[in-house]
């Protein structure tokens, strides 16, 4: 059973969330460009797409939570509140959540067998899976939970706008 937070200590983890989502977003457009031809800072913003992404997933659909991890469920009366009205966690997303663990977040054996072909991350089709769960979160949340970050959009499911591609929808993270 999970500790119940106070609304103050939730307004501030929202805050938390927002920089979540305002770097996933931002990383996204900053792809959706096409304009890094340099292969370092093109590595360092997908690591930094896929990071966030990771972070929202499983704030989003936590599995195993630390006693103090932020997960969505604290911010409801009882867990179920969140969890049968959430979306499902698509196919894509927990694939993309493992892909993160094992090519991005640890330095794991795995990486050895991801071919160039496999190493493709289309962060349009993982921002848009994920911004539809972000904006099912913010349509259920109580605002009195959301902090001072999230006041200046006219609704909070403006946090998550359309993402408009301008090249390619895919970007690997290549060695050289």
């Amino acid at each position: 059973m999970r500790m119940k937070r106070e609304a103050d200590s939730l307004r501030r983890a929202s805050d938390h969330l927002y920089y979540e989502l305002s770097m996933l977003r931002h990383t996204a457009a900053v792809l959706a460009t096409g304009a890094l031809s340099d292969s370092h800072l093109s590595n360092a913003c997908i690591e930094s797409f896929t990071v966030h992404f990771r972070a929202i997933v499983d704030f989003l659909y936590s599995e195993k939570p630390f006693d103090s991890d932020v997960i969505a469920e604290d911010f409801f009366s009882s867990p179920d509140e969140w969890t049968s009205r959430r979306p499902e966690l698509a196919a894509q997303l927990s694939s993309a959540r493992k892909r993160v663990n094992k090519e991005i977040a640890h330095l794991t054996y795995d990486r050895q067998h991801v071919v160039p072909e496999l190493k493709d991350w289309n962060f349009k089709t993982l921002y848009d899976e994920i911004s539809s769960a972000v904006k099912r979160f913010v349509e259920l949340v109580s605002p009195t939970y959301l902090g001072s970050r999230w006041s200046a959009l006219k609704t909070p499911s403006d946090m998550v706008p359309t993402l408009v591609m301008v090249s390619e929808t895919n970007c690997s993270t290549n060695l050289k």
